[in-house]
């Protein structure tokens, strides 16, 4: 997959590196973990890696947005936020009309085990 944020070409986990992740949740971030997620998006034209949107997506919903908009308005605010955590880019704000058209297309099985298992990693933590 390319992405133009980072301006490389970056390959697809194999479903041994997707299994990995999966089986051990609580050695790893959850932008790590959504990288199990398939992106159903071609190659051409990409700003953003999916794990990326996502987490993006999460974070503004944890933060009480109700809207994708929302999603892109919390991006606006918390550039410094990612710039921390996912280095130099060209692009950190995705549209509302970007998680419009690619929610749809993801696979929501697949999410919801990667939630499940990053649950289940950080259950001792969440237990006390």
């Amino acid at each position: 997959m390319y992405c133009i944020s980072q301006g490389r070409v970056l390959p697809p986990l194999s479903k041994e590196d997707q299994q990995r992740l999966l089986t051990q949740a609580h050695l790893h971030t959850l932008v790590e973990l959504l990288e199990a997620v398939p992106d159903p998006r071609g190659r051409h034209g990409l700003r953003y890696d999916l794990p990326y949107l996502l987490t993006c997506l999460f974070a503004a919903l944890l933060c009480n947005g109700q809207s994708t908009e929302a999603v892109s308005q919390w991006c606006r605010e918390h550039i410094n936020l990612l710039q921390d955590l996912f280095g130099p880019r060209l692009f950190f704000t995705p549209s509302g009309s970007l998680y419009r058209w690619l929610l749809p297309q993801l696979n929501a099985e697949v999410i919801e085990q990667v939630l499940r298992v990053l649950g289940q990693g950080y259950q001792p933590c969440l237990s006390h």
